[in-house]
């Protein structure tokens, strides 16, 4: 849904009968801060599946084995070679990932509060904190942006090789990140080699996971205050009707608020925000179970060599 209509009054067929309803600063700032919010929502959802075409994208263009042998697929464009597209297609899928949780602790900052009370931050600083592989890969972002590709070729096998990552010469790694790296090269190093890697396909498929799970953490947040500011909305309906637009057969149900360059701004009554929350979180959580249900199966299988994790 688009909370906030843009309406070009010269594209209107008897425009001349819309006129903005009479609220109060108070009235209209409410009003506001519901087009905001629900936009808000809106564009996380739509990056979120941003994010997760990307990572289709790659798996119709890849074929992952959980060895790290990683295979063009038929459907893949046909330029570079496969080191090249291998990264180009991981590149894309983690800077999906950076987008899509920034946007997230943006907006949560601006609607849930700061640090000492907002739950969706505290609970994105603790995985940051937990989890080894969320930590390396979101960071990798800024990496990549300093000229560096993320993902090395080892043995016909693809990785994530921490010593290249650790040792770039115009990138610095942050100090929990950097003592990860560290601690990983003193367990599995072999004198004399350069073997601490971390395994792609394992690696992205966890990534996957946890990157899902915190966006439906930031549903389970927006959910109720979603349904407090449709709540207020509902309530300043009723007990003023005649801010609705119940004249002109084509924006029933519409509240016109402002008016900008020729353009009236208005919200449609009539979409419920408390329906698209379920549907957007069905959704997702479809989404998390096919996923967490993949890597869990991954784990099973999946063997820690000598030289990659």
């Amino acid at each position: 849904m688009d909370t906030e209509k843009r309406i070009p009054i010269n594209k209107i067929e008897n425009a001349g009968e819309l006129h903005l309803a009479n609220l109060t600063e108070d009235e209209r700032s409410l009003i506001n801060n519901y087009v905001l919010l629900t936009g808000n929502v809106v564009e996380a959802n739509q990056l979120f599946d941003c994010f997760y075409f990307t990572l289709q994208n790659l798996r119709t263009c890849l074929t992952l084995n959980s060895n790290d042998i990683i295979i063009r697929t038929e459907h893949c464009p046909n330029y570079g070679t496969d080191f090249i597209a291998i990264n180009s297609l991981v590149i894309s899928f983690i800077s999906s990932a950076k987008t899509l949780t920034e946007f997230l602790r943006i907006i949560s900052k601006k609607w849930l509060g700061d640090n000492t009370t907002n739950m969706f931050d505290i609970y994105c600083s603790e995985k940051y904190d937990n989890n080894y592989t969320y930590r390396l890969l979101i960071n990798l972002r800024n990496y990549m942006q300093h000229g560096y590709l993320p993902v090395s070729l080892n043995s016909d096998r693809y990785c994530f090789d921490v010593h290249q990552i650790l040792n770039a010469s115009h990138f610095q790694v942050k100090s929990k990140l950097k003592a990860d790296m560290e601690n990983l090269i003193a367990k599995l190093d072999k004198p004399g080699d350069r073997i601490a890697n971390l395994a792609l396909t394992y690696s992205l498929a966890e990534f996957t996971v946890e990157i899902i799970d915190i966006f439906k953490y930031f549903l389970s947040c927006f959910k109720s205050v979603i349904h407090n500011s449709f709540s207020n909305l509902v309530k300043l309906i009723k007990d003023k009707p005649s801010i609705l637009c119940d004249y002109h057969k084509d924006f029933n149900g519409y509240i016109f608020y402002s008016k900008e360059n020729r353009e009236l701004q208005a919200v449609d009554t009539n979409e419920d925000p408390n329906s698209m929350m379920t549907s957007i979180e069905k959704k997702v959580s479809n989404i998390y179970s096919e996923e967490k249900h993949n890597f869990d199966e991954m784990q099973k299988l999946f063997v820690f060599s000598n030289d990659r994790i």
